[in-house]
């Protein structure tokens, strides 16, 4: 957007969901849902492979930070948006994800709102351009706001509530266990798991292949099932919106420390990367350091 003598440049990533079928889906679909993610997760996934935190300096939203005088490095002031005025220049990023995305190609979403005016004269009616769904003002004085009611933004007046990086809870799934080397609790290792699942994670909204031999199907209540050729469970992994728990006591959203208690500090990984692995039990971390996802293997049928 521009204004006189005023630039704003601005960053706002938006994660590409992507899904290949071949096979009909059942007509039950999640709505999609946006939400920012914690800023050190957006930087995180961005580097990744390996996310090395070095890689940083080369990163284009880094420099373009930097040359606005923002240091990614060592900010500190908000955990979801960073943001910086200077010499009549405002430069602002976060980062957005789209979850439960599910499509038979690739696509990216992002909503922006954006609203520019242009004078073709000083007393001139101006014309008006409205784009949805970020809105951003500075005035000549360097006063300036980042908001979005949308994605529960309001800076520099309002520092960012940590809350708004996490998913909404679905429903049903707080009392759901995963166990290493069963799956879901309280249902046996056998063939046409997929099908038997239906009844503890809710209606098939997606089912794709994986592999030569392999299925990932997706169901309503936050859970993915990779199950082999013959219909047996390979593995059960969790999706965001996911709110229940390991048979170890395990939640979603404990912090990095709560799996060391339970679990030990994995071997052959680093202390802070952003999943660890045991095995038959697994875990994703978010930008804040807590368990964003989980999966465990199931034996052999």
């Amino acid at each position: 957007m521009r204004v006189p003598a005023i630039l704003i440049a601005a960053a706002a990533v938006a994660v590409a969901a992507i899904a290949t079928s071949s096979a009909a889906q059942d007509s039950a679909r999640p709505i999609l849902r946006l939400r920012p993610i914690p800023l050190a997760e957006g930087i995180r996934d961005t580097l990744n492979p390996g996310g090395d935190p070095k890689k940083l300096l080369g990163l284009d939203t880094y420099k373009r930070a930097k040359a606005a005088g923002l240091d990614l490095r060592t900010w500190d002031r908000d955990p979801v948006v960073a943001h910086h005025v200077a010499d009549g220049r405002l430069f602002y990023v976060f980062y957005k994800t789209v979850e439960e995305a599910f499509a038979d190609r690739p696509y990216v979403i992002q909503r922006i709102k954006r609203t520019e005016r242009t004078w073709a004269a000083e007393d001139a009616t101006p014309v008006e351009s409205v784009t949805y769904k970020v809105e951003v003002s500075l005035d000549q004085r360097g006063r300036y706001t980042v908001r979005s009611p949308e994605l529960g933004l309001d800076v520099p007046a309002v520092p960012t509530d940590e809350i708004v990086t996490v998913p909404p809870g679905i429903p049903g799934t707080r009392k759901l266990t995963l166990v290493r080397g069963v799956g879901l609790k309280g249902l046996a290792q056998q063939k046409d798991y997929d099908q038997a699942l239906v009844a503890h994670a809710g209606d098939v909204i997606w089912e794709v292949a994986a592999g030569r031999t392999n299925r990932n199907v997706s169901f309503t209540r936050g859970l993915t099932a990779n199950v082999r050729d013959d219909g047996s469970l390979n593995s059960l992994q969790t999706r965001s919106g996911f709110i229940g728990g390991t048979a170890e006591g395990l939640r979603i959203s404990d912090p990095r420390a709560r799996v060391i208690e339970l679990y030990g500090l994995p071997s052959h990984q680093y202390t802070d990367a952003d999943w660890w692995h045991y095995g038959d039990v697994g875990f994703w971390f978010d930008g804040l350091d807590r368990v964003a996802r989980m999966y465990v293997r199931a034996k052999k049928f």
